[in-house]
This record gives C-alpha cells, structure tokens and sequence, in this order.
C-alpha cells in the first residue's frame, strides 16, 4: 500500500484543526493529533510543551502497523481502534481509513468522564478531507 502525502490548503487544514479542537473538548483529552501513516504530523491541538511531537506521531504510526500485523494474523482486516492504559495518561489510536491516524491523549483520571460517541462522526469527515487533499 503506498501512504500519501497530503497537500494541504489552508481552508482544508482549517477544518482540521476545528475537527480536532472538538474531539479535544468532547474526549477531554489533553491533545489529539492526526498523523499520515509514515508517521508525520499532519495537525494537532492541545498540549504538547512537554511532548516531542515527531516522536509521538512516528512511534503511534509503528503502533498502528504493528497491531494490524497482529489483526492479519488472527484473519482480522483491522481493529478499529487501539488503547494504551497508563496511571497518568492513556493513548487512543484510531485509524482514518488507510490514509492516517489519529492520536488522542487523555489523562487517565478523567476516563470516566469522556465522550468518544462522536469519534466515528470525526474521523468519518477527517477521511474526506484528507481524501481530497490527496486527489488534488
């Protein structure tokens, strides 16, 4: 499979960061980034003073390639979306199509109080933004 690289316009890149901006505030969460399957940052939005951004996103895209080696093997297509537990902070990986990934940072404490329902919704239109990003 070859992994696009993205063109991105402004008014496209906009919408990006509004979309992530609202998983941000419904997930709770202390980032989120959205990330192409190389492992480069496309956007991102919340806190990152303390994260290397580069090394996330490569890490979370080996992540995502690895689990679904692990899917294949068990004759899955893909799991739909992968959670890493921490006692501060856990990490969701959630594909967007075969184009990216998004990546959300949640302090552990506040699971209990996060609304993913919209996650499907998001990532849904992330697909078609970057779908005619990389048809242009």
């Amino acid at each position: 499979m070859e992994v696009p690289n993205f063109k991105i316009a402004r008014e496209e890149y906009d919408k990006i960061v509004v979309i992530l901006s609202h998983i941000q505030k419904r997930a709770r969460a202390s980032s989120v980034c959205l990330i192409n399957r190389n492992g480069q940052d496309i956007a991102h939005e919340g806190q990152f003073s303390s994260l290397d951004i580069q090394a996330l996103s490569s890490l979370a895209a080996s992540t995502l390639a690895a689990t679904f080696g692990l899917a294949a093997l068990i004759q899955e297509e893909e799991f739909q979306r992968i959670y890493h537990r921490g006692r501060k902070n856990s990490l969701i990986i959630t594909p967007v199509a075969e184009l990216a990934l998004l990546l959300i940072v949640l302090p552990t404490a506040t699971e209990d109080g996060r609304d993913l329902t919209s996650l499907g919704q998001a990532t849904l239109i992330l697909e078609d933004i970057l779908r005619k990003c990389n048809s242009e």
